[in-house]
């Protein structure tokens, strides 16, 4: 009985003394792949402190390249370290340099019986001088399909360096608004229906409370 209880303990000792050898190990070459990531990176990596990048889901600008790990700062102010291995093993996208397109658009809904020639050519003037844009590809607006009461025009452009997508985009939205509303052409806007029984039921549930209310007070003799 004592032997069984031996060997149990023994075997769950060695057990342990295994678990924790493998979990050294890993911890162990985890920090050396950082590490050499990290050497990586700096000797001559896709990047460097204060450009913009985009990876492992997430853009910003990078504050710093550590030796385990890089920290780059979100557009939300949020500060975001990403380790050096997993980095280096995946695609980087340098926004800060040349070449680095990303596509932007708008979209406006118009009445069926807008003049679509009309407003596409007042729509293609937004693009003069937005900052950010890049000749090619070229800036378009694209005229959709026609659907219920509403015609959909697409404008879309290319932005390039270290300008956000997203402040240039909403820009061209700001000014798709402010030419149709210069040339007096308003806009179709999704309608939510509000179904009657519905509003029925609530008025049903309310009255039935009122009289619940009542009910009670005449039983207690009114309030106090």
């Amino acid at each position: 009985m004592l032997f069984d209880r031996v060997v149990w303990v023994g075997a769950i000792v060695v057990l342990a003394a295994l678990a924790i050898a493998f979990g050294i190990r890993l911890i162990w070459s985890v920090l050396l792949a950082d590490l050499a990531a990290g050497l990586l990176l700096r000797l001559g990596g896709p990047f460097m402190a204060g450009e913009r990048i985009a990876a492992m889901g997430y853009e910003g600008v990078v504050r710093r390249l550590g030796v385990r790990s890089t920290r780059i700062e979100a557009d939300n102010q949020a500060l975001v370290a990403l380790p050096n291995a997993l980095l280096l093993a995946g695609p980087i996208v340098n926004l800060s340099r040349h070449g680095a397109v990303r596509r932007i658009e708008a979209r406006v809904r118009l009445p069926l019986a807008a003049d679509a020639r009309r407003v596409r050519h007042l729509l293609q003037q937004v693009f003069a001088d937005l900052p950010g844009l890049i000749a090619e590809p070229a800036a378009q607006v694209l005229v959709g399909e026609a659907g219920g009461s509403a015609l959909e025009l697409v404008l879309s452009a290319s932005v390039g360096g270290a300008m956000r997508a997203e402040d240039v985009e909403t820009e061209l939205r700001l000014r798709a608004l402010d030419v149709l509303a210069a040339a007096g052409i308003g806009q179709v806007h999704d309608q939510h229906d509000i179904h009657l029984r519905d509003l029925d039921m609530v008025k049903a549930a309310i009255s039935r409370g009122i009289d619940k209310r009542r009910e009670a007070d005449d039983s207690g003799g009114g309030p106090a």
